[in-house]
């Protein structure tokens, strides 16, 4: 199975620096087990066959600093945003192919309806 975590950044940080969330989760990867509440005693769960991806958006606004004795139990990848030219070359392809068998004059508004939507984009 595979664990998606998307935003790892948004907890908030408490008074101690942590964020009760990422704490737990840090927990869980590196051990692989948690314990299970609910009973008159704690019952200690193996997590077996779990995949953990997460994904952080840059530090900025209301995304916090990630602990990084979590973000040490994860492999790091940039991504960083396409140029507008790669944006408008990957989207005008996709709608070529899409409307390849529609009438020319469909056709002929590909290029525009792709700066019209990377247009509304930037302006949102």
């Amino acid at each position: 199975m595979i664990m998606f975590i998307d935003d790892l950044n948004m907890p908030t940080i408490d008074d101690y620096g942590t964020q009760k969330p990422n704490a737990l989760l840090k927990f869980l990867v590196e051990f692989n087990w948690l314990y299970q509440r609910g009973t008159k005693e704690l019952l200690l769960r193996e997590i077996k066959d779990v995949f953990h991806v997460g994904c952080i958006s840059p530090t900025a606004g209301g995304n916090n600093r990630v602990d990084p004795r979590l973000m040490s139990l994860y492999n790091t990848f940039n991504i960083t945003n396409p140029s507008e030219d790669s944006t408008k070359h990957i989207y005008n392809s996709i709608l070529r192919k899409k409307l390849a068998e529609f009438p020319e004059e469909i056709q002929n508004s590909i290029e525009p309806m792709t700066m019209a939507t990377i247009k509304l984009f930037r302006d949102c």
